[in-house]
């Protein structure tokens, strides 16, 4: 009969759990910081978006510039 050691049973479960976590943590960190600019300028077009549309203001949807324009 085998008899598992006290690193196997009890330390190494929660060892592991906190490389998975430090690595995905990680991954969703870089993710977010380098998709940061591009976030919030989809944010603040969405905001003058819904201005002009709530002002019943003709816009083109497709154009960055033309919003920006009559924002």
């Amino acid at each position: 009969m085998k008899r598992e050691g006290f690193f196997a049973k009890r330390l190494y479960p929660i060892l592991f759990m906190i490389v998975i976590t430090v690595v995905f943590i990680a991954v969703v960190s870089g993710l977010h910081f380098s998709t940061r600019e591009s976030l919030e300028l989809n944010e603040s077009l969405y905001l003058k978006e819904a201005v002009l549309y709530a002002a019943n203001i003709p816009y083109n949807q497709d154009d960055i510039k033309d919003i920006e324009r009559i924002y």
